[in-house]
């Protein structure tokens, strides 16, 4: 009898290796670039002879310590440079969030120094008006993380918040108490998170039709709490001439509709945003945040030439319904600029889409 043994299978170990653009790669580079554009742009191209000022307290009067303006612009747009190559080295990885701290505050205050020039900024009432502004949005980012967290991307927290501010006024206002005005905002708020539940779980609503939807219900809540709180009548528009009710009602309508237009160009940069990662809150994130610099750079005067083709550049253009007659060539603008970011980046998700697995 004969026995026979077989060999074992050998082992195979794969030899993994780290992808060269990690994180601290990709962030250096854009320091990097961010950087030299300032030194540039800021410092060697800009005729900022003067010097910038700056004050610790909330008044322009008092002490202040200042700096060249060109001279510190090219140095904290060059320290920025730096903190770039050593992240892009590879050899700094451990001190990526210290890097990048003094990274965006390079970036800052070389733009601090650009802008100020012969001026004087009060650090403190700065500091102040800062967090007071943005206590509303790091709410709503709370409430878009809780939302991601359900795996539904929030796209109604501004309507959330203007609905709580409908609820409030009123409720405040009618029962002359703060308290039950605060819980109206509350009820106001759930009333859009209802709405964004039933929509996108339920019944699976795009954002495109969402867009409307959340729009109209805010139009809705703002004329319940007009007629209530305000006398019914003729409505006087920005021309100084007055229209009938019924025709008022239906140029608030209209406003609607445009708003609702307006927010799909913002749908369709979220759209594709989400097509690139896996992560509902790396898109959420990227989102809100293309948001904020497109809102930043339509405040530069100096963008002035790219300003026209800037998402939110005409999204006020709606007050132009409320002229007499409405000047539908600003609103004609907008619609056709916001169709154009639809072209551009629904064509780029849906390339994204089909071309990989992003289930």
């Amino acid at each position: 009898m004969s026995t026979t043994t077989t060999a074992p299978e050998p082992i195979v170990v794969a030899n993994v290796t780290n992808a060269y653009w990690t994180r601290a790669r990709k962030a250096g580079a854009i320091y990097v670039a961010a950087g030299a554009l300032a030194v540039i742009f800021w410092g060697v191209l800009a005729k900022n002879t003067g010097s910038s000022k700056f004050t610790l307290g909330e008044s322009i009067n008092d002490s202040s310590f200042g700096l060249p303006s060109r001279v510190g612009t090219i140095i904290f747009a060059l320290i920025t440079v730096v903190c770039g190559i050593l992240l892009f080295s590879g050899r700094m990885d451990r001190r990526f969030g210290l890097l990048s701290g003094i990274a965006v505050v390079g970036l800052v205050v070389s733009f601090l120094c650009w802008q100020l020039v012969d001026n004087t900024m009060p650090l403190g009432s700065t500091a102040a008006a800062t967090v007071s502004y943005a206590l509303p949005l790091m709410l709503g980012a709370l409430a878009g993380v809780l939302g991601e967290r359900s795996g539904v991307i929030n796209v109604a927290i501004e309507g959330q918040l203007l609905l709580g501010a409908f609820m409030a006024a009123f409720v405040g206002t009618v029962t002359a108490s703060a308290w039950v005005g605060l819980v109206g905002a509350a009820v106001g708020g759930l009333i859009v998170a209802w709405i964004l539940a039933v929509l996108a779980i339920r019944y699976l609503v795009a954002l495109t039709v969402f867009c409307l939807v959340a729009t109209m219900t805010i139009w809705v809540s703002g004329l319940i709490v007009g007629f209530i709180l305000f006398p019914v009548g003729d409505v006087l528009l920005l021309s100084g001439s007055t229209v009938s009710l019924g025709e008022g009602l239906l140029r608030a309508l209209v406003i609607a509709l445009v708003i609702s237009l307006s927010l799909l160009g913002l749908a369709a940069i979220g759209l594709f945003v989400s097509s690139l990662t896996s992560t509902p809150l790396a898109a959420m994130a990227a989102t809100f945040g293309t948001f904020i610099v497109l809102g930043i750079m339509t405040a530069i005067p100096q963008l002035h030439a790219i300003h026209p083709w800037l998402l939110m550049y005409r999204w006020q253009s709606f007050a132009d319904v409320l002229r007499d007659p409405p000047y539908w060539h600003e609103i004609g603008r907008n619609l056709l600029l916001q169709a154009g970011y639809v072209a551009v980046f629904y064509t780029a998700a849906w390339a994204r889409i089909t071309s990989r697995d992003i289930t």
